[in-house]
């Protein structure tokens, strides 16, 4: 066992999270169940119910509203974001206080922010992940932003765009990008069988928000809502979910699946798919982009970014075209256009998707952020 190994083991690191059914939350668990294999003791402090139980993880559960029906009102405010957080606030403190663990992860700003000071005061390591931005606040808040971000000692976001993002209030060398990676059970997932047929095949896998540009794919349904050349598969929670399983009992070729965990059927729905209808940030795709694409599976983007909140036009070299396709989410006739030519000309058959996938989002992405973590729980 090296020197770093020595310092991880049996070091006691705190997980805490406002959320398990996010997107967010997924790529922190990852970590967590990476560091849990140092021999360290994982604890993992949320509100709600985990859809799975990781066995080398110990959790401590708050029940609370359900994040997939209100967690929504958390982004309305930052006053609002506060008072979610207000059980884990309280449990934090007296779990930390009582057990010492030694390393603190938080996901999001309105946990680490808040909590870091505190915890910095009393000699723990505050490490904070981050999957969205802060765009441009204003002078004052990023002032003061400065100021909190001191008690933290390592920032992980998942883009570039968010290091730069967050580069004007966080020293840089605490900036670390985790890029999003597709587990091997995708990768893994049948050869993908070259079989055309009359209709096209769209799947939807995420969170059934407007703010994931989803609701331009659920308007075309509607509109195609008798057509057979389009079947629609939805998966996911989210606030409009509601809207899609009306959708799922009214008509024979739109269909709601449920929110899906497991990832077996989670890659069976990747395969049968002909394509994924996805969305991206400025510079990343989301995680069922990159998932489906490991299927082997072609993948149809909005150019717009998705919880950028703002109209910006993503890096068009996210989708080159030997894996996708980018639409206008705002021109219905701009997606029955392209769609339309998909299924007419069989273009779904020709993509690469699954080795770009391999050189783009292999799990050596994962591999790298571990170990800086590592590194920084260690030194």
């Amino acid at each position: 066992m090296n020197n770093k190994d020595q310092l991880i083991h049996g070091q006691k690191i705190l997980f805490i999270t406002q959320c398990f059914p996010c997107g967010s939350w997924v790529c922190i668990e990852k970590i967590a169940e990476r560091l849990s294999h140092k021999k360290s003791s994982v604890i993992v402090l949320g509100l709600g119910i985990p859809s799975e139980n990781k066995s080398e993880l110990k959790y401590i559960l708050i029940p609370f509203f359900a994040y997939t029906k209100y967690g929504n009102i958390t982004c309305a405010s930052p006053i609002l974001g506060f008072l979610w957080m207000l059980p884990l606030y309280f449990s934090a403190v007296s779990y930390s206080l009582f057990n010492n663990p030694k390393t603190i992860i938080y996901n999001g700003l309105t946990l680490g922010l808040v909590l870091s000071p505190f915890f910095k005061l009393i000699g723990k390591k505050n490490i904070i992940m981050y999957h969205s931005i802060i765009g441009d606040v204003g002078r004052t808040t990023k002032n003061i932003l400065k100021v909190l971000f001191r008690s933290v000692d390592l920032v992980v976001v998942n883009s570039t765009g968010m290091r730069d993002d967050l580069s004007e209030v966080v020293d840089k060398n605490k900036l670390v990008v985790n890029e999003h990676y597709a587990d091997k059970i995708f990768f893994d997932s049948p050869k993908k069988r070259a079989k055309s047929h009359a209709s096209l095949k769209i799947l939807y896998a995420g969170r059934i928000d407007e703010d994931k540009r989803c609701f331009p794919l659920i308007e075309f349904a509607k509109n195609m809502k008798d057509n057979p050349n389009f079947e629609f598969t939805f998966v996911g929670a989210g606030s409009a979910v509601g809207t899609v399983s009306e959708l799922h009992h009214e008509y024979k070729y739109i269909k709601y699946g449920g929110y899906i965990d497991d990832k077996k059927k989670l890659a069976k729905l990747y395969s049968e798919a002909d394509v994924l209808w996805g969305f991206g940030d400025t510079t990343y795709l989301c995680l069922p982009a990159v998932e489906a694409l490991a299927c082997d599976t072609p993948i149809i983007v909005p150019k717009y970014a998705a919880i950028a909140n703002k109209d910006e036009i993503i890096n068009e070299s996210l989708v080159p075209s030997s894996i996708g396709w980018l639409v206008d989410p705002f021109d219905q006739e701009d997606i029955e256009k392209v769609l339309s030519r998909i299924r007419r000309n069989k273009e779904y058959l020709g993509k690469k998707c699954r080795e770009y996938a391999r050189r783009v989002y292999s799990s050596s992405n994962l591999l790298r952020t571990v170990k800086i973590i590592e590194r920084k729980i260690g030194g």
